[in-house]
Parts: C-alpha cells; structure tokens; sequence
C-alpha cells in the first residue's frame, strides 16, 4: 500500500512538472499591467519587446502631488524595457535650482508576478531593479517630439547614456519625511504604497544638474507558481475522476 502511494505521488510530480512545463512554453498570452506613478514634475511611461513599443502610458501633467494610474497589457514570458522620460519643470521652463524625484509602482493581473520580485507588484523602493540616466537637454531634446508634445524613447540608443553606477539613489519613502513629504502638507501621495521610495541620481538638489532623465527598468511577467500548481491540480483531479468512473463501469 506504501508503495503504491509512493508510485502515485512520483507519477503526480512528475505530470505536474510535465502541466507546468507545457504551460509556461505555450504561446505568450497578455495579461492587465497597471502604473500608478508621479514624479517632480513630469514624466511619460513606454513600454517595449524588444524594439516593439507595446504600450505608451499617458503622460502626466505637472503636479507631482498627484499620482496618475494608466494600464495597458503585456505578455507573459517576454522581457518588457520601461522607459520613464522625467523632467524637472516649473512653468513656464525646466527647473535648475529644485529637487527632481520618481515615485511609483507596477502592478501585474491574471494571475502573474514580475520574475525579478516574485510579486506581482514593483515599488520604485527597490532600486537594485532599477537604472538611470541623467541627460543634458540636447539629449533629452533628441528623445522628444515637440511637434506632438510627447515623449518618444528610442530603445535603440539607450546603451548611448551614461547610465548611474550604482543604482538610482534613495530619498526616503513615500510616507518619511522628505521634501516632498513636508510640501505635500505632512502627507504621503495617495494611492502609492508608503513603502515606494523617491529616487532619482545622487547629483540631485545640485542646481543646474539632472533636471532630466532616463529612468529604465526590465522585468517579465510569468504565471504566478501556485496557479499554475492549481492548474495542474485540478487537470489530475480530472484525470482521477476519469479512472474512477472506468473502474465502476467494468
């Protein structure tokens, strides 16, 4: 009997490796991706396979007080290169003289989480995940298409920049007492976990530095381990039902 139990949880192993291995090798599906994101004082979100850009996110306005939420899909499996393109803005001209800042997070639906996180959601709190790129306005000017007034990244070119080693620097988190913080009347930006952190390169607060930039990051999308467990699960407790039904019958 032991052994028989023994067989039949090997054989239950090995056809839910056999599931799991089918499903993450069938064709990529999409699945739901949401940013909710600010940043002082403007930023765009685009989002490329390669050199496909599968989702441009819209642009924010300028009030970094208040966090934009904007969504789109992605496909499970396939790297994703996000682009965030900020600028340090005072009306009517960029800002020399006052902090620049990125603050947000990433959320993934059906069922999947980032392979980086192995959570369905990233904060701009983990800046090992994260680079940037701090760029003079002739750069940024190259990256931009003025006559439509958005953000045009080209992937192409993003090993041309000057990317920040070591990661992007932290300025404290969404709900510590920050610059941000304080003018925001003691108050953390609503909708964004507490935990997310400002980030931004060390040269920030230095007038007349980083009052633009390249911020990247490269996550996947893959099923979440236990729906996939599930998954197998429930196609073996079918199977079982099957056998079950064919002993009765003879």
């Amino acid at each position: 009997m032991k052994k028989t139990l023994n067989l039949n949880l090997k054989s239950i192993l090995v056809i839910g490796l056999f599931l799991t291995i089918l499903a993450i090798s069938t064709p990529a599906q999409a699945v739901p991706i949401s940013g909710t994101m600010t940043a002082d004082n403007l930023y765009g979100l685009y989002i490329f396979e390669g050199t496909t850009l599968v989702n441009q996110f819209t642009p924010s306005d300028t009030s970094w007080k208040t966090a934009e939420t904007d969504s789109g899909n992605v496909d499970l499996g396939v790297t994703m290169d996000l682009y965030f393109l900020v600028e340090n803005f005072v009306p009517p001209t960029p800002g020399p003289s006052n902090p620049v800042g990125f603050l947000g997070q990433l959320t993934l639906g059906g069922g999947a989480i980032f392979k980086e996180s192995g959570t369905s959601q990233i904060l701009s709190d983990d800046s090992a995940l994260w680079e940037i790129a701090p760029l003079s306005s002739t750069q940024f000017n190259a990256i931009i298409d003025d006559t439509i007034n958005d953000y045009i990244i080209i992937p192409n070119n993003y090993n041309s920049y000057s990317w920040q080693t070591p990661t992007p620097t932290s300025y404290g988190a969404n709900n510590s007492n920050t610059i941000w913080y304080r003018n925001n009347g003691n108050s953390p930006i609503a909708g964004i976990s507490n935990d997310a952190e400002w980030i931004w390169t060390d040269n920030n607060f230095n007038s007349g530095q980083d009052n633009y930039g390249l911020i990247h990051l490269a996550v996947t999308p893959v099923p979440e381990p236990t729906t996939m467990l599930l998954f197998g699960s429930g196609l073996l407790g079918l199977v079982g039902i099957g056998k079950a039904r064919k002993k009765k019958r003879s």
